[in-house]
């Protein structure tokens, strides 16, 4: 048994309350053994259609068995890693695949994790558009044959280890801001043996040390462990009424065909690393303002442009900048109403610049920034979150 206490409270108090409702709870003897089961490990594929009332449209799934990794040293820390790098590369490839027209799904990922104690799950889904559930396993068994043929680029690792390493260190700055709640389910996980239970500064640590020391021979070698016929299984989710659904045996000519095919590989564009080649002249502060019962300075600029910005220890990297300016759709004519409607939405989906929407999220992969357009009756503006 054990007791996770989390809060902002003293440890006597704790301690007292602990043995006021938990002391007299006798030990039992010699203690509890966890009974260990072993799930058998598929040793053929299989193929499957669900049919559910409630689902809202078609999941195309490609799921791979493997033996656990477990949580129990540094070792198995650097190979759930190398696997995690693996699901992040594919979900690179599988972003870009969703932004052309032609693509069969609408969304597809990478992700692999624990399905019970002695079995890890390294699965792929996509979520079908209308008649496209067979285009769309297709879609997704390509580009796991693809990345075991081929590998990655050197440019897709360096964007997926900086996108992972930023996490970790965003979650290290934000330490202190954890809520509490999270704090009891890391402690609950590592008590049950289903997590490492470090702390943030420790993981950034370790990540810090072993991330740059994965080489390209690492990540294809975890993709040949993942990734192997005899323990996959094909699903397809889908409503009652939804029809051209494969049956197991077209199911698996499919997955044979996609097997033989000698795919090319993946072309990288070389990119800046930065959104504007030259910086923009700095303009200049003609007035400046302290209004001191909301501790906000105000800034004025000589083209008449007014900043307001405030410090705050909500969170601890974050800055968030938002521009606004009056008129928004009111400003528009009756004609263009619809289309003023939509700006907002248009203008988030668009590229910047000279670069893409695909090219954007490349060059902006390890960043955890949000934007979006805003386009409002009485007012229009653009919100950044970094």
């Amino acid at each position: 048994m054990a007791l996770v206490a989390v809060g902002d409270v003293d440890e006597a108090t704790l301690r007292q309350l602990t043995e006021k409702y938990f002391g007299d709870i006798a030990a039992t003897d010699g203690g509890f053994t966890r009974p260990q089961l072993a799930a058998p490990m598929p040793t053929a594929p299989v193929a499957k259609v669900l049919r559910d009332d409630e689902a809202p449209g078609t999941i195309s799934l490609l799921v791979y068995s493997l033996p656990a990794v477990g949580y129990t040293n540094l070792q198995s820390l650097r190979e759930r890693l190398q696997y995690t790098l693996y699901a992040a590369l594919l979900n690179q490839r599988f972003a870009e695949l969703s932004e052309d027209p032609e693509s069969p799904f609408l969304f597809a990922s990478a992700s692999y994790s624990p399905l019970v104690r002695s079995v890890d799950n390294f699965m792929l889904q996509g979520v079908a558009k209308d008649g496209s559930a067979e285009a769309t396993l297709r879609a997704l068994a390509i580009e796991a044959n693809r990345a075991a043929q081929h590998g990655f680029t050197a440019q897709e690792i360096e964007r997926a280890k900086k996108s992972i390493l930023n996490n970790v260190e965003r979650s290290a700055k934000e330490a202190d801001k954890k809520e509490s709640s999270a704090l009891v389910s890391r402690y609950q996980s590592h008590f049950l043996g289903q997590g490492y239970g470090m702390d943030e500064a420790t993981t950034l640590a370790i990540y810090t040390e072993l991330l740059p020391n994965i080489s390209v021979a690492d990540i294809q070698r975890a993709g040949q462990k993942m990734i192997q016929h005899e323990r996959s299984a094909s699903f397809f989710l889908a409503p009652p009424n939804v029809t051209g659904i494969p049956e197991e045996t077209e199911t698996f000519q499919l997955l044979a065909e996609v097997a033989a095919m000698e795919l090319t590989p993946k072309e990288e564009e070389q990119l800046a690393d930065r959104l504007l080649a030259e910086l923009p002249e700095a303009g200049k502060i003609s007035a400046t303002n302290y209004h001191e019962e909301l501790d906000v300075k105000a800034l004025t600029f000589e083209n008449g442009a007014r900043v307001f910005y405030k410090q705050t220890d909500f969170k601890n990297d974050e800055i968030v900048f938002r521009v606004l300016g009056k008129g928004g759709i009111s400003l528009t004519a009756a004609e263009d109403h619809y289309s003023a409607i939509s700006a907002g939405v248009l203008i988030n989906t668009m590229g910047v610049g000279d670069f893409d929407p695909t090219q954007l999220k490349k060059v902006l992969a390890w960043q955890k920034s949000q934007r979006n357009a805003e386009y409002r009756t009485l007012q229009s503006g653009y919100r950044r979150v970094f």
